[in-house]
């Protein structure tokens, strides 16, 4: 549980008109539709980890890469250098083997799939709410396992084309803000690099 909470720590992921609300596959596929998909994804972070003990929140910046062939980077560069890699089945926190008990590969498989457009894996551990507007959209994971929920309230991403921010809510009252920006892909299209800022 000390290593779980840890990873959520190093990882913590409208326009009024038009607005609806859908559910589960509806809502994913819509999303799925509006996402720029690329083979590689980059960019910077800022996270905010709000303690029930603290009056202000404690605030981590870094950068961040998604790739298929090097996995997923998490590199916290201010205010304590830390280095989070997540590569198919194995977890390293600065540089060390980590027992997840799958949070890292659980956050590695979310932002994969919003890298690729392919969010239908995340189902096999959520349960999928969510708003979508003519511009910006919004997702609540629900954990579907026990082991999940013991530490997860639920988590929310927001976007447009791309994942903008993340927020985990964790079952202690503590929860971690994350925006990304800066965002550069590589595009599975044309392999050529696009980046995109907020609106």
């Amino acid at each position: 549980m000390k290593h779980l909470l840890a990873l959520l720590c190093l990882l913590g992921c409208f326009s009024t008109t038009g607005n609806c609300t859908e559910t589960g596959g509806q809502i994913l596929t819509q999303v799925a539709q509006r996402l720029v998909v690329a083979t590689s994804l980059q960019g910077q972070f800022r996270q905010e980890k709000h303690l029930a003990f603290l009056h202000k929140p404690f605030v981590s910046l870094g950068e961040f890469s998604v790739d298929r062939s090097a996995g997923l980077r998490w590199q916290v560069l201010e205010p304590l250098a830390s280095l989070m890699v997540v590569s198919g089945s194995e977890v390293l926190l600065d540089g060390k083997p980590v027992d997840d008990h799958g949070v890292g590969q659980l956050m590695g498989l979310i932002m994969f799939g919003l890298m690729e457009g392919r969010l239908d894996t995340v189902t096999e551990y959520f349960s999928i709410t969510g708003d979508i507007s003519t511009s910006h959209w919004r997702l609540s994971l629900a954990p579907r396992s026990s082991w999940l929920r013991s530490a997860l309230k639920h988590i929310e991403l927001r976007g447009d084309s791309y994942l903008r921010e993340i927020e985990i809510f964790e079952r202690d009252d503590n929860h971690t803000v994350i925006v990304l920006s800066g965002l550069r892909t590589l595009s599975t299209d044309n392999a050529s690099v696009h980046a995109s800022s907020p609106p």
